[in-house]
């Protein structure tokens, strides 16, 4: 491999939280990214990918660091991939000005990429996640490699957020999915919430966002964060509907989970169905839901007071008993 190539870009299973992604927990994440191609299920438990400057679909997949690792983890991926039997086929792509080391379908998978098996929404997240059928494996997985890294800045080419675009007009945002500061006292991670907002991004095919380095700006607080510089951009990009913003809170309370909608539901913008379905689907689940007084959500710059009072758009806190 070049020894300039520093960045791997996977799209299947080594996916954070997916059944491979251990491979990758001494890498960075930099970022969520689409490159213009094709992604195929082999019906083997992972996808295959086509790439092409050409292609009007795009695969949606996690942009990697791989710093010092280098040739040795690419060695060690090889044979995951199964490099040695033309399983999967080693290359290096261009994308924005960069060279990037990803796999390619192997003569052993070609008659796999056919179009009854093409992804057409490019996300094997959405498409296969293992979240689908082991949410807690899938948030065990995720939260081994997010807390190696939650308390590192970013590095210069990224900003430590990372976004999964979704197709329904929803967006669940995680805050503090990383540790962040909060009048220059640091504030622990609020463990699994990010997690929780990829599991959702792949169960129901919503927008979601999650900080995935150390915040100089509790996102929950200050409204000149790059949290909310960048949920501005994607609320005026997506025409968003709602936004769940997900915390976890301790073990001292008996219930379940907490919303905080404002004093008197304001944050909802009139939307009352949403509390309604709220208690529905909580009951249905057998999830006791608390007092709204709890964590109103109001009593600083949070996201949901932002979302509601400077972008319109209906939000609700919800607090999740650890």
């Amino acid at each position: 491999m070049n020894n300039e190539i520093r960045k791997l870009f996977v799209y299947g299973t080594l996916l954070k939280g997916e059944i491979r992604s251990n491979y990758l927990n001494d890498t960075k994440l930099l970022d969520s990214i689409e490159i213009p191609g094709e992604i195929y299920d082999t019906e083997k438990g992972y996808p295959a990918a086509a790439f092409s400057d050409n292609s009007n679909s795009v695969i949606a997949g996690e942009l990697y660091d791989i710093g010092s690792m280098g040739e040795r983890l690419m060695h060690k991926l090889d044979m995951v991939e199964g490099t040695n039997i033309d399983l999967f086929k080693r290359t290096v792509i261009e994308h924005n000005n960069s060279n990037i080391v990803t796999y390619i379908a192997g003569r052993s998978l070609e008659g796999k990429l056919i179009p009854e098996n093409r992804i057409k929404s490019g996300s094997w997240r959405q498409h296969a996640s293992i979240s689908k059928i082991d949410a807690v494996g899938f948030a065990l997985n995720f939260e081994n490699s997010q807390k190696l890294t939650y308390k590192e800045y970013p590095s210069q080419d990224s900003n430590g957020l990372i976004y999964l675009k979704g197709e329904i007009p929803i967006l669940i945002t995680a805050p503090h999915a990383t540790a962040h500061f909060r009048l220059n006292k640091l504030k622990r991670q609020e463990f699994y919430t990010g997690a929780i907002s990829n599991i959702l991004h792949s169960i129901t095919g919503c927008h979601a966002l999650y900080t995935n380095r150390l915040s100089e700006l509790d996102p929950n607080y200050y409204d000149n964060s790059d949290f909310k510089i960048t949920l501005k951009e994607i609320l005026h990009k997506y025409k968003i509907q709602l936004i769940i913003d997900i915390h976890g809170t301790g073990t001292g309370r008996i219930d379940d989970i907490f919303p905080g909608t404002g004093n008197q539901n304001e944050f909802l913008l009139g939307k009352e169905d949403f509390v309604k379905g709220l208690f529905k689907c909580a009951a249905s689940c057998k999830i006791t839901v608390g007092s709204f007084n709890i964590f109103p959500a109001l009593k600083q710059d949070t996201i949901a007071k932002f979302a509601a009072r400077k972008m319109k758009i209906p939000a609700i806190q919800l607090e999740i008993n650890r």
